[in-house]
């Protein structure tokens, strides 16, 4: 079993590496190999091993979405037989996570702005100021599958990720308002 592995796990990897998928990287994230056995009739319950399986994981990072189905298919096509999931994460979100903080301070100012004015006061400076805007983590999609190879490529759609922001503000309460 562990050589069979290998020589498909190698037909697979030298596919991938030679499909000329620019950035692709490659990981080897988990291997197993453990016995099958089967329980013999008898009273005792005895089990025997009859075969062993051997599992093999293997992880393709790309920057390029839309060669996402191709490395599946390029993968299936060597040999492998499991596809178990697929994550998506952006490169860079600085500047949606800072478009975030921006648009949660404004709400937050806003929100003290009309609890303010509808107690009669002005808002005043502010005191203390807490948060914080979060990075997304990597997206992933159940994909559990076995499959053959196909004509095309398996299409696959990355979809859309959100960062979002959290502030608290503590203003002072201003002076009364003249109306």
């Amino acid at each position: 079993a562990a050589d069979a592995n290998a020589e498909v796990m190698s037909r697979v990897l030298d596919a991938l590496r030679g499909a000329g998928l620019p950035g692709l990287e490659l990981e080897t994230f988990g291997y197993a190999l453990r016995p099958e056995y089967e329980v013999t009739n008898n009273r005792s319950g005895t089990r025997q091993i009859i075969a062993y399986t051997v599992l093999n994981n293997v992880r393709a990072t790309i920057e390029d979405v839309d060669a996402v189905g191709r490395v599946i298919d390029i993968a299936i096509g060597a040999g492998a037989n499991r596809v178990a999931g697929i994550s998506f994460f952006a490169s860079d979100t600085e500047a949606a996570r800072q478009e975030a903080l921006a648009q949660a301070v404004q709400v937050a100012r806003a929100e003290a702005e009309i609890i303010a004015t509808t107690l009669g006061h002005r808002l005043g400076s502010a005191l203390e100021i807490r948060g914080g805007a979060q990075r997304p983590t990597p997206r992933a999609y159940g994909v559990e599958m076995a499959m053959s190879a196909r004509a095309a490529d398996t299409p696959i759609e990355a979809g859309d990720q959100t960062v979002t922001a959290s502030v608290t503000i503590r203003f002072a309460l201003g002076p009364e308002s003249g109306g």
